[in-house]
C-alpha cells in the first residue's frame, strides 16, 4: 500500500488513506502533467504511475500501482477533472453521460445508449444492491444502489442497450458499463470486503500457488526416482 499521496493544487476526495483506493479531484490548469508525490509503506515495493501525461480537458484517470515484494499488488485510481484556466467552473465540464426523456422512454446515453425499463419479475438483482432513488441530470428515477457505497457513486439500472440486462453507472467516472462485463471490478465493494481482507485473500492464494508448485516438483522427483530405480533393477 501507499503511505502517502499528494497531487499539487488538487484536493483529493475522500482524504487520502492507505486503505482507500479510489479518489477524485478537480483542477484548473493548462498543464499536460500534474505534480504527483507518493511513498510506499514498504521501501522494497515497486511503484508505477500511469495516466499522468497529455492530460485533456474533462475527466482523466491516473493509476498508481504498488507491487509488494511478495508480488501482491494494489492499484490506486484517481479521477481528475481538468478545467482549462479562464474557462470557468462549468458544472457539465467533461460530462459524458446524460439522461433524457424521449417519446415516453427514459434513455441513459454514454458510450452506448440504454433504454431504461423495469426488469421482469424473474430477474434476480445482483447481490449487494437494493432498490432506491437516484437523480441523474435533474431527473429522478428508481434504480438499485450499492449498500456499501455510502456516497451513492455506483448505480445499477436495467434496460436495453446492445443487450438487455443490468448496466452499472459510475457517477464518479461518468461512465456506463454492462454489469456482467465489469462486475468483477466491483465485487469487493458489493460484498463489503475491505482492502485489508482482500490483501489477506491474495496472500492466501499466493501461498496455495507455492504449495501446489512444491507438490508438483515433489511428484515429478518421485516419478524420476522411480524410473531410475526400475532401470537399475
Amino acid at each position: 500500500k501507499l503511505r502517502s499521496l499528494k497531487i499539487k493544487n488538487v484536493e483529493l476526495t475522500p482524504q487520502f488513506s492507505p486503505d482507500i483506493i479510489k479518489y477524485s479531484g478537480v483542477i484548473s490548469t493548462d498543464a499536460k502533467k500534474l505534480s504527483v508525490t507518493y511513498a510506499a509503506q514498504d521501501s522494497r515495493a515497486k511503484v508505477t504511475l500511469d495516466g499522468n501525461k497529455q492530460l485533456k480537458e474533462g475527466k482523466n484517470i491516473i493509476k498508481i500501482k504498488v507491487v509488494s515484494r511478495y508480488h501482491t499488488e494494489t492499484v490506486y485510481r484517481i479521477v481528475i477533472t481538468v478545467q482549462k484556466e479562464g474557462g470557468g467552473n462549468r458544472a457539465d465540464s467533461g460530462k459524458r453521460v446524460t439522461l433524457q426523456r424521449r417519446n415516453g422512454k427514459t434513455v441513459l446515453s454514454g458510450s452506448q445508449q440504454v433504454v431504461l425499463k423495469e426488469p421482469a419479475g424473474d430477474v434476480e438483482v445482483p447481490d449487494g444492491f437494493e432498490r432506491g432513488n437516484v437523480e441523474i441530470d435533474g431527473v429522478s428515477l428508481s434504480a438499485y444502489l450499492l449498500r456499501s457505497d455510502k456516497e451513492g457513486r455506483l448505480v445499477l439500472v436495467y434496460g436495453k442497450g446492445k443487450e438487455e440486462g443490468f448496466y452499472l453507472y459510475d457517477k464518479e467516472d461518468d461512465a456506463v458499463f454492462p454489469y456482467e462485463k465489469v462486475k468483477e471490478w466491483y465485487r469487493y465493494d458489493a460484498q463489503g470486503v475491505s482492502p485489508e481482507t482482500i490483501g489477506q485473500y491474495e496472500n492466501q492464494i499466493l501461498s496455495l500457488k507455492y504449495i501446489i508448485a512444491i507438490m508438483a516438483v515433489f511428484c515429478l522427483l518421485v516419478i524420476v526416482l522411480a524410473s531410475l530405480f526400475r532401470r537399475k533393477k
